[in-house]
């Protein structure tokens, strides 16, 4: 497995060359290491958009090719402190579009973007391997957004599911976890698209007295990580289920002391000693990236 975990700074005074376009240059850095190829790179080529889609077959070189898409700015309009993210399952790199394949979102909207600073420099965190990575900014205002994007590690086969991708993002800035209404992605065989109109959410297990590890006997003050579990929640019938979990991103659940704003944790055991950095969601959940 090939994993990376980038934290770095990035300058939004000067949108030409900085902000959103910075953001977009280092996150391709940061892919083509965890593994990703970049397919088609539009930079330069299209005035202010910097887009740039990635292709990949996953951490075994074994799955049908799966494309993300990152662009700036939001709906018709490019800015300095947005980048849009996309997932599909083709891309055409002479339309520069995903041709005969599938797309979600459909457009780019800011359900599947995070947000920089235009103003002023911005701190990037981006963690992850060639199936699924994690973007958390934090501005000058100290407001963070996360955005979770990638192919989930899937429950069914292949002939059932040739495309389980995801983006968990929320409508604005902030730490997105649990996730019922602005879930987009791709799912099924043929594949088709997962949007925000109740047709998939992105859930963890809940966390309270009665259902503690050893027995606790009431609320304590511990932590734990759980997988954040992709569903299809459509609202037919047939088209219901748990797809998969999200790669690289956990949910942290905390009793009663909760985390700090921003917590590195360090779990250790027969495995060695592993490091990972928690990202307050609300007063007791967090978002959860590997950084070792």
């Amino acid at each position: 497995m090939t994993f990376v975990y980038k934290e770095l700074t990035v300058s939004g005074s000067r949108a030409d060359t900085e902000g959103t376009a910075k953001f977009i240059q280092e996150a391709k850095l940061f892919l083509e290491e965890a593994g990703w190829t970049t397919f088609d790179d539009q930079s330069t080529a299209v005035a202010g958009s910097h887009l740039i889609t990635f292709s990949s077959n996953g951490e075994d070189n074994n799955l049908p090719t799966f494309y993300i898409v990152l662009n700036s700015g939001t709906s018709t309009a490019q800015n300095s402190n947005t980048v849009s993210l996309q997932v599909a399952t083709n891309w055409d790199a002479g339309a520069h579009d995903e041709g005969s394949g599938v797309i979600a979102p459909t457009t780019k909207i800011t359900n599947a973007a995070i947000e920089g600073d235009s103003n002023g420099d911005f701190n990037l965190w981006m963690s992850g391997d060639s199936q699924g990575v994690v973007f958390v900014t934090r501005n000058l205002s100290t407001q963070y957004d996360s955005v979770c994007i990638g192919r989930a590690n899937q429950f069914h086969t292949l002939a059932d599911d040739t495309h389980p991708l995801y983006i968990n993002g929320g409508t604005g800035a902030g730490i997105i976890v649990e996730n019922t209404v602005n879930v987009r992605g791709i799912a099924g065989n043929p594949p088709r698209i997962l949007d925000a109109n109740s047709e998939a959410e992105i859930v963890a297990i809940a966390f309270g007295s009665t259902n503690q590890p050893y027995q606790l006997g009431s609320v304590t003050s511990i932590f734990l990580a759980f997988p954040l579990v992709l569903m299809w929640d459509d609202f037919s019938p047939i088209r219901k289920g748990a797809i998969g979990t999200l790669r690289n991103a956990w949910a942290g659940a905390g009793s009663n002391a909760g985390m700090l704003a921003e917590g590195t944790l360090i779990a250790s055991g027969t495995f060695g000693k592993q490091v990972y950095r928690a990202f307050l969601q609300a007063t007791t959940d967090s978002l959860i990236i590997r950084q070792e």
